[in-house]
């Protein structure tokens, strides 16, 4: 699926649609990451409105002990490398940070922030808050801002453009690694044609050999000329598209650098 989203954009409202075609109940605006979040039985998944994934989650719905529902309340924030066990429950706007392990059947309050594992556990680093349980505190993230809200300071790419862009670059990364075999049998191809007295390709025991040893030779000089030429591609999109990166902050719906790292990432899909 992972590959799928690579095209349709893991990140956005599509991904939600499919995650609730599989059984799961997912709110609005959810920010998906890019490595897509891992959980067997999306039946026994419950994701609020506005809620935050990181690269590398992980949702075990299912243990030695048996099944269990995991809900992630509105305004949440899953970090990246994040592991819910069965039976979990993360408050609206609580925060499990980078590594945090969420112990079975517990619940974190609302405004709660979490990270890491201790004794099997993720360590608190901050209490719930009382502001965060109120039913009307609004949840909605700069990224909610910015795309689906059309809030942002400056031009937001609409899912369409997102479309067409990861489409283009698939289909031109998936013919760029071909061409090493579809020209390679034309240049041997031409060889049996227009050199017959080399007999490069003469029948014997001896044909197997040579035409490996000439499809070789071809693929290891084409695919590094290849490497070479899709590497500094990808090094003056980074100049072109990002520039150099100086310290701040880069909210979605004030800043198009989150909008242009996402851009860069694409276009640097063929390496």
């Amino acid at each position: 699926m992972k590959r799928a989203f690579d095209v349709i954009g893991s990140h956005y409202e599509t991904t939600s649609i499919i995650w609730r075609c599989m059984g799961a109940k997912i709110g609005k605006r959810v920010y998906w990451p890019g490595s897509g979040v891992y959980c067997p039985d999306p039946e026994l998944l419950e994701v609020g409105d506005d809620v935050v994934f990181w690269s590398r989650s992980e949702a075990f719905t299912t243990d030695a002990h048996g099944s269990g529902r995991i809900v992630v309340k509105s305004g949440a924030m899953i970090a990246d490398r994040v592991v819910l066990l069965p039976g979990v429950s993360v408050g609206k706007r609580a925060i499990m940070g980078s590594g945090a392990l969420a112990k079975r059947d517990m619940t974190y309050a609302d405004g709660s922030v979490w990270m890491g594992s201790e004794g099997g556990e993720a360590v608190c680093f901050k209490s719930g808050s009382k502001e965060a349980t109120h039913d009307d505190s609004p949840t909605i993230t700069p990224f909610g801002r910015a795309f689906y809200k059309r809030e942002a300071t400056y031009f937001v790419f609409p899912y369409p453009l997102l479309v067409s862009i990861n489409t283009l670059l698939a289909i031109i990364g998936a013919g760029y690694w071909s061409i090493a075999a579809v020209v390679g049998t034309q240049v041997l191809n031409q060889f049996r044609i227009h050199l017959p007295r080399l007999d490069l390709l003469a029948s014997g025991p001896q044909q197997t050999f040579v035409i490996f040893g000439l499809i070789a030779c071809w693929f290891i000089l084409t695919l590094v000329l290849q490497a070479v030429v899709v590497i500094l591609w990808v090094v003056v999109m980074k100049w072109i598209v990002i520039g150099r990166r100086a310290p701040g902050s880069y909210d979605w719906d004030k800043s198009s650098y989150c909008q242009r790292w996402q851009l860069h990432l694409v276009l640097a899909k063929p390496l």
